[in-house]
């Protein structure tokens, strides 16, 4: 790769990341939204009481009327955070991992197979997870060559990598735009085995 090209490699994924980066920053999880809201209605309640004295007798009533439907606005914004918060929490989680799923296949594009290839060639080895920290330790095996793609293999702990499986199941698979990847146990070691297809 010439130098023209690897800077523009570089632009590529810094601009990526910074699209998604603003992306990522509007959007608002339901606590922040539900609290822009119930600010704006709490500003405006507190302007029409300050407005209360400066205004004429005939239109008192209309401000009080304006006040309470405020007020039951801010009441209504709270039985509907309450009722919903679970759904809405759901949607925004699910809104985004799909923006960072979006961010990852971008990146893979930028960055290509054969520097990814190359990588997992250059942290070959299987090195057994320390149990005792938190994080898992992700390591791979060389890539290996079969008629379905290029296979890898990359250990981690099995509260990670099976966390979603039943008790006791030692094997987990799932397919993913072209990806084929499955779980393994050895000697209490997750392994994630990956077959990048052709």
């Amino acid at each position: 790769m010439t130098t023209e090209k690897l800077l523009h490699q570089f632009e590529g994924i810094k601009e990526t990341v910074t699209r998604y980066d603003s992306l990522l920053s509007s959007i608002k999880s339901p606590a922040v939204i539900y609290e822009e809201k119930t600010v704006e209605i709490r500003g405006r309640i507190t302007q029409l009481w300050a407005s209360w004295a400066s205004t004429p007798a005939s239109e008192i009533s209309r401000l009080q009327d304006n006040v309470v439907d405020l007020g039951g606005r801010l009441k209504e914004l709270e039985i509907n955070r309450d009722a919903n918060v679970q759904d809405e929490e759901k949607i925004y989680y699910q809104t985004l991992q799909k923006t960072l799923d979006a961010l990852c296949y971008e990146l893979l594009g930028l960055i290509g197979p054969a520097k990814i290839h190359s990588y997992l060639r250059n942290t070959s080895s299987e090195i057994p997870v320390d149990h005792a920290s938190n994080n898992p330790i992700v390591t791979c095996q060389p890539p290996t060559a079969t008629p379905q793609g290029t296979i890898f293999e990359e250990a981690s702990t099995p509260s990670e990598m099976l966390k979603n499986n039943q008790k006791g199941s030692e094997s987990q698979r799932w397919h993913t735009k072209g990806v084929l990847a499955s779980c393994r146990r050895k000697r209490g070691v997750t392994y994630m085995r990956t077959v990048i297809g052709k």
